[in-house]
């Protein structure tokens, strides 16, 4: 059937977008899917979490058929894209965590070969691209110095090169992401699609009545950090080097709010759970905010009462959901040099010539550029100004419908 699309991935509970139970990769499948054509029959072969069970949402059949870890998963996917022979586009929204640790991600390319040996199209959306495992070793408690980084590089090259070879496309969000993709094989196959923008309510509270919630005075200065806690996106790089009393920072009544929690993956992990409490220890000494797990219909009243939005990211593996929400509140933010990469990407490329920014007005390179960098947005009003111009019209470039169309138009081209 030429309307219709299987799609594999992890997906939020029923009736949201984003869960506690579930990772970035969830929302971002749901959002995509929701801004597809609506008579595009599409079933989603999804994760099981616990109370949810299958249901119908518009033109989308969600059926949570695999569990992470299980060494059953791959046939039990291939059964069901078996019994759906007649849907020959199969859409796989892919992380590496998805589907467990990594011997889990050992048969993944066969199953591909398999799926295009039962004459599926299948397309890949590959959310996170490693270059080198030394640059995120701590982060799964690896030593940078440790022989093991060699040896999961030799995978990924391996595994990088056959997902190239026995996929038919493959969708990346940065262009970036595209060029250490294609050290592995051919990119005539690998497309850039940005990160869509999703639509909140942002008039469901002002910024006044948001700090009032939370407790700040009105002429309280925020900066949000927001997403799950993790070494690679500098959490605790954040929360270590903010010292509001060290004079770095010439802004009166300013707070930093972490607003995210444990990542559900991978509380399980020993390291993980130390990191976690590591965090929340330095966030008391430091007179930081960190809030937890951000329930959906609180996602708006933080990013109505921040200032400005800032990602302290440790390496550049993948496109960042947090940058794609701030955007969609048109909020002016700041990025680690290691995630300048971003701004290689057509449309933001476009938009900082057209606001005549140099790059380098948007990354801080070190703890002394990003106070300084702070210092400037928030004292600076028309600086400030133009930066949240950019995060709106990005946000308009990258409106989830407009993503959508690319997809379709990707996979069913």
């Amino acid at each position: 059937m030429n309307n219709s699309l299987l799609v594999i991935t992890s997906y939020p509970p029923q009736g949201k977008v984003h869960g506690e139970k579930v990772v970035g990769i969830a929302s971002y499948a749901k959002n995509t899917l929701l801004s597809m054509p609506k008579n595009l029959d599409i079933k989603v072969l999804a994760e099981k979490l616990a109370n949810e069970t299958n249901h119908i949402e518009e033109n989308i059949t969600v059926e949570r058929v695999w569990k992470r870890k299980s060494f059953l998963l791959f046939p039990i996917l291939l059964n069901y894209a078996i019994k759906n022979r007649d849907t020959k586009n199969v859409l796989i929204e892919f992380e590496h965590g998805m589907f467990g640790e990594m011997i889990h991600l050992i048969p993944f390319p066969l199953f591909i070969l398999l799926l295009r040996l039962l004459g599926k199209n299948v397309t890949i959306a590959l959310h996170q691209v490693f270059s080198d495992m030394k640059a995120i070793s701590p982060h799964i408690n690896i030593n940078a110095n440790s022989k093991l980084n060699f040896f999961f590089n030799i995978f990924f090259k391996v595994f990088y090169k056959a997902v190239l070879i026995f996929s038919t496309k493959i969708i990346v969000f940065e262009e970036e992401l595209k060029e250490k993709l294609s050290w592995h094989g051919n990119s005539k196959n690998i497309f850039v699609i940005p990160h869509g923008v999703e639509k909140f309510p942002k008039n469901a509270i002002s910024k006044d009545e948001a700090k009032s919630e939370l407790k700040l005075q009105k002429n309280t200065f925020i900066i949000l950090c927001f997403g799950y806690l993790a070494w690679y996106k500098g959490t605790d790089w954040i929360v270590d080097k903010w010292k509001v009393e060290s004079g770095k920072l010439k802004v009166n009544n300013i707070k930093l709010i972490i607003a995210g929690g444990a990542n559900p993956q991978r509380l399980e992990k020993e390291y993980y759970k130390k990191y976690v409490k590591e965090i929340e220890q330095k966030c008391k000494e430091n007179d930081i905010l960190l809030t937890g797990f951000i329930p959906e219909d609180k996602i708006s009243k933080y990013f109505n009462a921040a200032d400005l939005v800032v990602f302290p990211y440790r390496t550049f593996i993948s496109a960042s959901g947090p940058l794609s929400i701030a955007l969609s509140f048109n909020k002016p933010f700041i990025i680690s040099e290691q995630l300048k990469e971003i701004l290689e990407t057509k449309d933001i490329k476009l938009l900082i010539s057209k606001f005549q920014f140099q790059k380098s007005d948007l990354y801080f390179e070190n703890e002394n550029d990003f106070y300084k960098k702070i210092n400037k947005i928030k004292n600076d009003t028309i600086y400030r100004n133009k930066i949240t111009a950019l995060s709106k019209e990005l946000a308009e470039i990258r409106d989830w419908e407009k993503i959508g169309k690319q997809y379709y138009q990707t996979i069913f081209s």
